[in-house]
């Protein structure tokens, strides 16, 4: 197809007798035609010609514009789309992804990030990755690491993180980093290994009881049989009387060790949860009283009921109000209160505490900070709790007090 212009005459057509036909171009690509029609017999002016082959020029620019227009709605279109779809991704993934620069200012975070950090997203936006995870990136010795983290919030997390690089063209730009929130699974492994040690620990106590306690009664037996031959004011009193102080300290402490070697198996049974406190508590009174201590029970569900075993609970309940008592605590607090479908039993005193050092030791089996205890009080009322499906923690203030939590399922 010519890209100039073509003359016709003598064209008989609709009583047009010449015809001056422009074509319509873009670039190569013939688009039309534009017709000039005179209705008598002249030919066409170079003037005609100028403005004709103009407005081609411009009706071919008008086309080309339209289609251009036509391909970058389309392709505006696209993108949209992908833009989308990419974002549903980002905010969907149930990964947290936090986008820095090179000087670490943090360009984008997706939901998952924020609501496990526990920030608003403008909180973080262009701030230093540092100010909210300090230690974040120093920490890490690899693209590719987990560990405990205490954010600006005080909130500790256990993550698990891979850090990408950000690149365009070739040249670095910033980091991606991809984590997940690995808390709840270190929790459970930690559990699991308590669990297994103190499992190890049940079975050789439980062991090492049933072969101490008979020897013990031999000795025991023997002992008492001194005494009633030698009278109780010879001289061999003291000593012998010694021995059967110890043998029977010995007793106790084979009690609670087969106590908690051996497998519990609960009776359960709905119970009115504050009348089976209140029935440990009165029992307590008259040592609560001589060590000048006072004990209130606080309930805003006086009516609340619990599935448990009541007598190991009573233990339990006998064992913590006991240790308060012990403590040289003034007063004494049980509150109960049901929140969804989970109990909270919360014992707190103002007595002596626990210093900070000896507090994650607690609940261990053999630890104590009495002179004449066992260690193994608070070992077996955590395993009561765990039986019964529930967690048992405390928190401490030297010199200050002591809280007891103890979270039991309906």
């Amino acid at each position: 197809m010519p890209d100039h212009p073509l003359e016709f005459y003598d064209i008989g057509m609709g009583g047009y007798y010449s015809a001056l036909l422009c074509p319509l171009m873009e670039g190569d690509n013939f688009l039309g035609v534009i017709g000039l029609f005179k209705s008598f017999k002249r030919i066409f002016r170079p003037e005609e010609r100028a403005v004709a082959i103009l407005i081609a020029q411009q009706v071919s620019y008008s086309i080309e514009n339209i289609i251009l227009h036509g391909d970058l709605k389309n392709q505006n279109r696209e993108l949209r789309y992908q833009k989308e779809f990419t974002e549903k991704i980002f905010n969907s993934i149930n990964s947290g992804i936090i986008v820095i620069d090179s000087s670490r200012k943090v360009l984008a975070a997706n939901p998952y990030a924020l609501g496990t950090l526990g920030f608003a997203e403008e909180d973080i936006i262009g701030s230093d990755i540092d100010k909210f995870i300090p230690g974040f990136l120093t920490t890490a010795s690899s693209d590719r690491h987990e560990g405990y983290f205490t954010l600006c919030n005080n909130k500790t997390l256990y993550l698990g993180f891979t850090i990408s690089h950000l690149r365009d063209m070739g040249s670095l730009h910033g980091k991606i980093i991809l984590f997940k929130d690995l808390t709840e699974i270190m929790d459970l492994r930690k559990q699991l290994r308590r669990r297994e040690y103190f499992s190890a620990i049940g079975e050789m106590a439980s062991w090492l009881a049933h072969e101490v306690r008979n020897p013990l009664f031999a000795i025991a037996s023997i002992a008492r049989i001194l005494l009633k031959k030698t009278g109780e004011n010879s001289e061999w009193e003291k000593f012998v009387t010694s021995i059967l102080k110890e043998t029977g300290r010995l007793d106790t402490l084979m009690d609670d060790l087969l106590q908690y070697g051996k497998p519990l198996k609960l009776e359960l049974e709905m119970v009115k949860l504050n009348d089976h406190i209140t029935e440990v508590v009165d029992g307590l009174r008259p040592f609560a009283s001589e060590a000048g201590s006072e004990i209130a029970i606080l309930t805003s569900q006086p009516e609340l009921m619990g599935h448990i075993d009541k007598d190991r609970m009573k233990q339990v309940f006998y064992n913590i109000i006991k240790n308060s008592i012990d403590a040289s605590a003034g007063k004494i607090e049980i509150i109960t209160e049901k929140t969804d479908n989970i109990i909270n039993i919360t014992v707190k005193d103002n007595g002596r505490g626990v210093k900070p050092s000896r507090l994650e030791n607690v609940f261990t089996p053999f630890f104590t900070t009495k002179k004449t205890g066992t260690g193994l009080g608070l070992a077996i009322c955590r395993k009561i709790i765990e039986e019964h499906g529930g967690t048992i923690s405390m928190d401490s203030i030297d010199d200050k007090g002591t809280r007891v939590n103890i979270t039991l399922k309906m």
